[in-house]
């Protein structure tokens, strides 16, 4: 081998070595709490003819989340409508002890059986989201409730700078090859 094709293979290795560091920077190191999965829940009441199913998209703090209730009828599996439906979000202070912070009622999406609330986790923490639906007739004592339980991260940013320097980095090592 001559002195121009190990100049090569360094530079090709160097390009290697940037272009990795660079998408480690971009995407991060490796595993972190952020990388969450969507949460469903589903909770059947036979005695009700009701099914209560709670969805919580993936979840990290400092952004805005639309959790979900659908209510449906077990026997004809049509939708409930006009229902009352709301959402208890705790989180957990010492390990085990949950305390509420926010309750606010869900808006409904019309005639779907599906009702939505838009909150913004404001810290990293566990936290238990719970949905109670009151159906039209029916007194606040026989409400039906479903809770999951989720572990929230900070929030991933990829600064643009960062984007945009590694670009320009690439494209400059590709003019000099």
């Amino acid at each position: 081998m001559n002195a121009t094709t190990i100049g090569k293979l360094l530079a090709g290795g160097f390009l290697a070595l940037s272009l990795g560091g660079c998408m480690m920077a971009v995407r991060g190191a490796g595993g972190t709490v952020e990388e969450q999965t969507a949460k469903t829940l589903v909770r059947e009441i036979d005695s009700k003819d009701l099914s209560l199913t709670l969805e919580a998209p993936p979840l990290s703090a400092g952004r805005e989340a639309r959790l979900i209730l659908k209510l449906a009828r077990l026997n004809r599996g049509g939708p409930v409508t006009g229902a009352v439906v709301t959402f208890i979000i705790e989180r957990e202070e010492p390990p085990g002890e949950f305390k509420i912070v926010a309750q606010q009622g869900a808006e409904e999406i019309v005639n779907k059986g599906l009702y939505q609330l838009h909150y913004k986790f404001k810290e990293p923490g566990r936290y238990k989201i719970t949905a109670g639906a009151l159906a039209e007739g029916e007194e606040a004592a026989q409400a039906q409730t479903v809770s999951l339980t989720q572990e929230i991260g900070k929030t991933k940013k990829t600064s643009l700078w960062l984007i945009l320097g590694a670009a320009a980095l690439l494209a400059v090592k590709f003019l000099i090859l």
